[in-house]
Parts: structure tokens; sequence; C-alpha cells
């Protein structure tokens, strides 16, 4: 199978940015962030709250392969194993000790983790092993061009103008993520070699990659 260039190096920019520090968090901790998502599906209490009614009746402590803080696993093992069923209450809970911004980072990660390592398993590929940490403080400045719309989080002030897609002109995810910008152009600088909404880069048509991403979306329980 041939793997179009501008995917393999939109994944290899991807992993160098992951490696070094953001916007709140250090290299170290960033890639720690990836191998823990990649962990999360091995997690014997991920699966047992997974099989339960409620995840939040089913007590115990994460498996985990790196040295993350307790309430930096919990984020990422729910976000990537169990993120339908997320509630503000939890969300409410975890940021006591997880800034907000931090939380939107550790999202931005597992999501674009999300799109290499399943393009990697579909395509019969190895995972990509993380980049070497580079050392280095992060900003920690928040965006402050954010409004509360009554979100679980401040989004990003924009004018949403009307698109030829009939969809918004920005995309609610990157809204979503507003208060780290760098999140955002993480996400999308993988999600924009995937899937886009004109000038397809391959063989499918429009109306059949529609179809499979709603597919996908519906076997994945993605309200979205």
């Amino acid at each position: 199978m041939q793997i179009p260039i501008a995917i393999n190096d939109s994944h290899r920019v991807a992993l160098e940015e992951i490696a070094g520090p953001g916007t709140w968090l250090d290299g170290e901790t960033r890639n720690q962030v990836l191998l823990e998502s990649r962990h999360a599906s091995n997690c014997i209490l991920c699966q047992n709250r997974s099989k339960a009614l409620s995840p939040y009746g089913i007590e115990g402590s994460h498996d985990s392969v790196s040295d993350l803080p307790a309430g930096y696993i919990e984020v990422i093992h729910r976000i990537s194993h169990d993120s339908g069923r997320l509630t503000q209450s939890w969300f409410n809970q975890v940021t006591e000790d997880l800034s907000a911004e931090a939380y939107i980072e550790i999202l931005g990660i597992v999501a674009c983790g999300v799109i290499i390592d399943t393009f990697a398993t579909g395509t019969g590929q190895p995972l990509p092993a993380p980049q070497e940490h580079r050392k280095g403080a992060p900003t920690r400045i928040s965006n402050p061009n954010v409004i509360d719309k009554g979100a679980w989080l401040p989004i990003l002030d924009v004018t949403l103008e009307p698109s030829d897609t009939g969809l918004p002109s920005t995309p609610n995810i990157a809204r979503a993520m507003g208060l780290v910008p760098s999140a955002i152009d993480l996400f999308f600088k993988v999600m924009r070699n995937h899937y886009q909404l004109a000038n397809l880069a391959f063989d499918l048509s429009r109306s059949q990659t529609e179809m499979l991403a709603a597919r996908v979306s519906s076997l994945n329980q993605c309200f979205y």
C-alpha cells in the first residue's frame, strides 16, 4: 500500500511537536500523555467501567505506563476509552486539580494520537514511536479571545460566517479548544490530511467520503 507523502509528513511533524514544550505542558509530559493514551485500552479499570451501566460506580486505580499525576491519567484514560459518557460533574471534579488549559492540551494530544494510531493500525503499520522530548518551559499563556457561552469551557470568540459547505466557517472543535490555540493547530495539522471538505486528495468521491465518515462516527457513538 502506498501511503500519501503528505500523511506521513503530517504525522512526523505532529510527533515532533508533541515532543516539544507546549502552552501548558513540557515536552516530556506531552510524550507521556501520548503513551498513556495508547495504553488506555489495556487498562483493567477502563475495561470494567466500559462494561458497567455507569462508569462512576466502578472504583479502582488505572493501570499506567507513566509517572503522570493520577488526575492526568484519569483524564487521558476517560477521553481515550469512554469519551461518550463524560459528564460535566466529572469535568468539574478533574479540573479542580488540573487547569482548563492543561485539560485542552491533553485533549488535543489524545485526539491527534487517535488519528495517527488508527491510521497505522488500519494500514498494517507499527505505531510510530514518540520523538525524543525536547527541553524547554511551556509558555503558560492563555488565549484571551474566548467567551463564556455556557459550555464546560470558554470557547473561541469568532464571527461565524456561512461557508460553501453549509457548515460553520470555524469548526466547533476548534472553538472548543480555543483557550489553547496550539492544541487546535496540532489537531487540524493532522486531521486535514485525512479528511477535508473540498479538494479531496484521494480517489473517493465526496459522497463516498461522507458515507464512510458517517458510518464510522455512528459505530464510535460520536454524537457530533
